[in-house]
């Protein structure tokens, strides 16, 4: 969310692919009956931070037009410069990433004041499994029993990380990756339409991050790494060649390019294939990628390169049918053990 909530335009409509979802919390609010908090889930790049800003935009709006926040009133105009002080977001900050318990009780304290502009006032907390355990613990209350006119709106990419008390007390609305003919369009606008179509699939379907590839520069970077990648699996690449061609890319955007050649790998096999060394090979390799991505995403802070050499090596070593590289565990096992 970082910088979404400033310089915004005056209208920040939902995405096309959200138009379901976004007509039946319109109806909810008009019929008086829209959530007080709301937990919006969906993988990362898939849109649920534009769908909450939109919301937030739409909620704190003096007179909403066509469905949206109209862009003119002195609230749109103030949160499209992020000084709207019924609006508060918290993010993670700090060297480790957390939403402490200090922010959370400070946003505690907002929601409790009477809004300034007489509307209402919205928290949104992005992403929301960022909040540590005590963060987490000192929120429930107040998911539970809201202030009046005011709405928590919570956004996670790894829904399954946020502790139950926590989602069993928000109504949950999930995103899933949208078809690819429900996005194309968008994200064709003004390009080219294969380039666009390319992008989504290294995407992995998600168009706000196929929008991120198009840039100048940065889908050619992208096919190149996932060919590297997939050079490696065939035996055509060895892992410091690989290394080399992958070390711009941070951690966990390494580690979800892993995973996902490795999961298109295996797709492509069939039963009997996948019962073989190989096919057990990638799914040995899938296991630890998927461990690792997991310990980076709750916390874990290895040193990259280290970390991206060993799991390169790892990959290797077993697909080149020689024996594991046991350091393929021992980086993350200090953090998979907490």
């Amino acid at each position: 969310m970082t910088g979404e909530s400033s310089s915004l335009p005056p209208v920040t409509p939902p995405l096309p692919w959200q138009h379901a979802a976004w007509e039946r919390l319109l109806a909810s609010r008009k019929g008086g009956s829209l959530p007080h908090a709301l937990l919006l889930a969906g993988l990362p790049g898939t849109g649920c931070e534009r769908f909450a800003l939109a919301l937030a935009r739409y909620l704190l709006c003096a007179a909403p037009v066509q469905g949206t926040n109209c862009g003119d009133c002195k609230a749109c105009r103030l949160t499209a410069s992020g000084a709207h002080g019924d609006f508060l977001i918290l993010e993670p900050t700090g060297k480790g990433q957390v939403i402490p318990v200090g922010q959370v009780r400070d946003a505690i304290a907002f929601g409790a004041q009477t809004p300034g502009l007489g509307q209402c006032k919205v928290l949104l907390i992005a992403p929301a499994e960022r909040m540590n355990a005590a963060a987490a613990n000192a929120l429930l209350k107040t998911l539970e029993e809201p202030p009046a006119n005011t709405y928590l709106l919570l956004v996670t990419g790894a829904e399954s990380r946020l502790p139950a008390t926590v989602r069993s007390r928000c109504q949950v609305l999930r995103f899933p990756v949208p078809a690819e003919d429900d996005c194309l369009s968008w994200l064709a606008e003004g390009r080219d339409q294969e380039a666009a179509r390319q992008a989504l699939a290294l995407a992995a379907g998600r168009p706000l991050r196929a929008a991120e590839l198009l840039q100048e520069g940065e889908l050619a970077t992208a096919t190149k790494q996932r060919a590297a990648v997939e050079a490696l699996l065939g035996g055509r690449a060895a892992a410091p060649a690989v290394d080399a061609a992958l070390a711009d890319l941070p951690l966990d955007a390494f580690l979800e390019l892993l995973v996902r050649v490795l999961q298109d790998a295996l797709r492509t096999l069939s039963p009997a294939a996948l019962r073989s060394p190989r096919g057990q090979g990638l799914f040995a390799c899938l296991d630890e990628v998927q461990g690792a991505a997991r310990a980076v995403a709750a916390g874990a802070n290895p040193q990259p390169e280290l970390a991206r050499a060993t799991l390169l090596g790892g990959l290797e070593a077993r697909l080149g049918e020689r024996a594991a590289d046991a350091r393929l565990r021992s980086v993350f096992s200090p953090v998979t053990r907490l």
